[in-house]
């Protein structure tokens, strides 16, 4: 027997010799665990019983299976961790009831749940189609108290006539609006109409602009029907269309046969392109480089040169273009890049001067900017010592150019003539010269010179 009677709270659990109880009994009560508190449930029946605990605090649910053999007790302990709620209704099966299924009789299905609560409720079921899915559910309730007990639960629902197609069905279980038990199957319906209704659309997703052909590929019509979001569009064979606004368009084909139609519903979306612009064609400096973006949010994109990332750096003229993906819509721009004139600058070639002499450096074009070694931003510069000279030049596009130039001074590099007998110093500069040479001859203007200079190979020049 049991020690205790409904609606108690118990400290201990007191069992011996039970005998033989040949009609299953549900006792429930709560009951002092050890040091929790908890809801039970006794089930009795031949020779055994099963208590099924559940924690309060923390939702568990533990089931004590006891089986009598020669008036001792034999424990077996099983315990189930988790939420309870989401255990108390299980779907078991289901079996659609008057198969073959066809597009002109009524469809029902058949579903087993086994229920872990003996006071949940259930409430009805519902389906729902989208596409070629279609979901069963059945609604149970189930109040703050879980009286343990299993029971089997069958529920038939109809579907009523379904289009001929295949389906996916998910049967669930939902338990105070919470989805707590799935089981999916299949389910083939058959076309009872001589006529049967289908098409291939072209497109399943276009971007604004495309045009979608719809090709019928029905069997056994005698008319063709065509609907666009449930408006009449077209009683041609087939059917096409240039789509200029985005959206979701449900396509809709019934065809007519001996006395019967046939139905096909397909959807294509149409979505705005993405927008594109790489900018006008550039100019730019020799030596500098331009960024082309193609902006960010894309599905994919490919340049002119196979490469795949957003920007691209242009360091040569030609022309570019990328293509640019999103939502099934492509759109490409394309961007030539050409070099400035640039005039180089030109300080002439590595020199030698004699001591004493200087050597102008120039630099000058009209409207350009200087910056020499020293920071000095004449276009021109005087040198007297040795030493590495270099300019840098930008001109009125903002094109930087530079030069350099090594120059020695030679102390040793001065020559004379013979004037009456006499010598007279002359400093020839630069050495070796490219444009302008420079002769310094101090000489008196009262007489009259002859000066020849002749190159290194001996030719007069």
């Amino acid at each position: 027997m049991i020690d205790g009677k409904l609606g108690c709270r118990y400290t201990h659990l007191l069992t011996s010799n039970l005998g033989k109880v040949t009609t299953p009994l549900l006792l429930w009560f709560d009951a002092n665990w050890g040091k929790e508190k908890a809801l039970m449930s006794v089930i009795l029946s031949n020779n055994s019983f099963t208590i099924f605990t559940q924690d309060k605090k923390n939702q568990t649910l533990m089931q004590k299976f006891y089986s009598l053999l020669g008036s001792f007790l034999l424990i077996a302990f099983l315990t189930v961790s988790g939420n309870l709620k989401a255990q108390n209704v299980q779907i078991q099966s289901s079996s659609f009831i008057g198969l073959p299924a066809t597009s002109c009789t009524n469809t029902s299905i058949s579903v087993t749940a086994l229920k872990l609560c003996i006071n949940i409720t259930y409430n009805g079921g519902t389906f729902s189609i989208s596409g070629n899915t279609i979901t069963v559910s059945l609604d149970y309730s189930l109040g703050p108290i879980c009286l343990g007990a299993l029971a089997v639960d069958v529920q038939t629902i109809s579907l009523g006539t379904l289009p001929a197609g295949n389906y996916n069905v998910v049967v669930e279980a939902v338990l105070n609006t919470t989805s707590v038990s799935t089981l999916n199957t299949t389910l083939s319906v058959a076309s009872c109409c001589s006529a049967t209704s289908d098409f291939s659309p072209s497109l399943n997703a276009a971007c604004i602009g495309d045009s979608v052909y719809f090709d019928n590929t029905s069997t056994g019509a005698t008319s063709s029907q065509w609907y666009e979001n449930n408006i009449a569009v077209s009683s041609s064979t087939n059917f096409g269309k240039t789509y200029t606004t985005p959206g979701v368009y449900s396509v809709k084909l019934v065809v007519q046969g001996a006395g019967c139609s046939d139905s096909t519903i397909k959807s294509i979306t149409i979505a705005n392109p993405p927008t594109l612009d790489l900018g006008p064609d550039v100019e730019i400096c020799p030596g500098t480089q331009v960024v082309l973006d193609a902006g960010g949010g894309r599905d994919s994109l490919l340049w002119s040169d196979q490469s795949v990332f957003r920007s691209l750096v242009v360091t040569s003229p030609g022309k570019y273009y990328v293509d640019v993906y999103k939502s099934n819509c492509k759109v490409s721009d394309t961007v030539e890049v050409s070099f400035k004139n640039v005039q180089d600058v030109n300080l002439g070639n590595d020199t030698t001067i004699c001591t004493g002499d200087t050597l102008m450096l120039d630099a000058s074009l009209a409207g350009a900017s200087y910056k020499w070694q020293n920071n000095s931003t004449q276009s021109s510069f005087k040198v007297s010592s040795s030493g590495t000279y270099y300019v840098t030049r930008t001109d009125t596009n903002g094109c930087k150019v530079r030069d350099t130039i090594v120059v020695t001074v030679d102390a040793n590099c001065n020559t004379s003539l013979i004037e009456n007998d006499g010598f007279v110093q002359v400093s020839v500069y630069p050495n070796p010269v490219k444009n302008i040479l420079s002769i310094d001859l101090p000489v008196s203007a009262s007489n009259n010179y002859t000066l020849e200079i002749f190159d290194l190979s001996g030719k007069l020049i």
